[in-house]
């Protein structure tokens, strides 16, 4: 089966470690962000003593890029009926990454 449908990015840069205070940062705010939109968020209850030893655990990082690159290739080389044939069976797929990359796809050919 030939691959016609791809979304790809590459991310090139230099990794640093973080220091505690940003990695503990980094794990509340990921946290918050994450938890913000369940029924019941979660948040971390422990004290500062149990974070800063479970954060021993965890190497962060991050990473000042240097390059971004970004391709997607969605059927534009197919003929237009057998783009829309590919959006319609996506449209039906029971997943929402298949109707998430409907949407996408349609989104991009309104755009051209």
């Amino acid at each position: 089966m030939p691959t016609w449908n791809y979304a790809v990015v590459h991310v090139y840069g230099k990794p640093t470690l973080v220091d505690e205070a940003e990695l503990k940062q980094i794990v509340f705010d990921t946290t918050a962000k994450y938890e913000s939109a369940m029924p019941k968020p979660w948040t971390i209850p422990l004290s500062d003593q149990e974070v800063g030893q479970m954060l021993k655990a965890i190497v962060g990082f991050k990473i000042d890029i240097t390059c971004l690159e970004a391709k997607f290739k969605l059927g534009q080389n197919r003929s237009r009926e057998d783009q829309d044939k590919m959006v319609r069976n996506l449209q039906a797929a029971p997943d929402d990454e298949s109707r998430a990359l409907a949407q996408f796809i349609q989104a991009q050919r309104e755009r051209n």
